[in-house]
Formats: C-alpha cells, sequence, structure tokens
C-alpha cells in the first residue's frame, strides 16, 4: 500500500520541522531527521533528500538562521524549514490495511519576525488535523502526533 503524508504550512513566515525519535523504531520515512545532504552555504537553502518541497526551504542545523537556537532539536542535528507558504511531504510504502500507523513529529515557528503559522497534515489528501496560529515555542520544540 503506497500513500503520502504531506504536511502544509501555511502563511508568509518561517517554520522548522523535525521528526521525533520514535520515528526510528518503525519508521516508514526516508530520511526522517534530515541529515542527508546539508547544504553548507547559508542560509542552507535546498532540496532535502527523499522529501517533495514546494515552496522556499531547506535544512538548518542548531546554529540556524532559521532554527530557534533556544529550542532543542529533538533528534539528530538538523530541521527542515520552510519559509512562507508550502508543504513537504513523502510518498510511504510497506504499510498494513487495517492496522493502525501515527504520524509524529515536532514544530516551532521562527522566533523573528512576527506573524504565525497554520500546520496542516494531511493523509491521502485527506486532513487529518490543523494546528492553527503556531507562534515561536521557548525551550522546547512543540509534538503532534496523529493516529
Amino acid at each position: 500500500m503506497k500513500t503520502s503524508v504531506h504536511i502544509a504550512l501555511a502563511l508568509a513566515v518561517f517554520t522548522t520541522l523535525a521528526l521525533g525519535p520514535s520515528l526510528h523504531a518503525a519508521s516508514f520515512l526516508k530520511n526522517p531527521s534530515f541529515e542527508s545532504n546539508y547544504n553548507d552555504t547559508s542560509p542552507h537553502y535546498g532540496t532535502i533528500d527523499d522529501w517533495v518541497s514546494a515552496g522556499g526551504g531547506g535544512v538548518n542545523e542548531d546554529s540556524g538562521p532559521f532554527h530557534n537556537t533556544g529550542t532543542a532539536i529533538p533528534d539528530g542535528t538538523r530541521v527542515a524549514f520552510k519559509q512562507g507558504s508550502g508543504t513537504l511531504s513523502q510518498d510511504v510504502a510497506g504499510l498494513t490495511a487495517g492496522k493502525l500507523h501515527w504520524v509524529q513529529f515536532y514544530y516551532d515557528a521562527r522566533g523573528c519576525c512576527g506573524g504565525t503559522i497554520d500546520v496542516v497534515v494531511k493523509w491521502n489528501d485527506t486532513e487529518l488535523d490543523k494546528i492553527p496560529n503556531v507562534r515561536p515555542a521557548s525551550g522546547a520544540a512543540l509534538g503532534c502526533a496523529v493516529r
């Protein structure tokens, strides 16, 4: 069974995304912590291996500039970021029909520039959850698990 998971980020501000460590136990995602193909040239815009990205974005380490330096990265040393509206998605294969599966990720908004973002989680183009008005966290990334 092949499906798509889409995480849509709305409004013209910045956001960072890190998929949690619990995904590694039985991960169906490729490059879940965005550790592949890091662009060393600041501000680190670029493609993200194994992910389809619409809109501006790339991968940051804890020094940013799109990652909040006061917020811990929950897994590995990198986070994906989106600048402005866009999506980050990946086709997922190997799931068993009729079994429960979790979509779990951490999110944060950039700690500058004002404004908020909405995070929308879709599975096969069906909206599973919408997290409105995300503001920068201080000290810990916010988490989301959808079943």
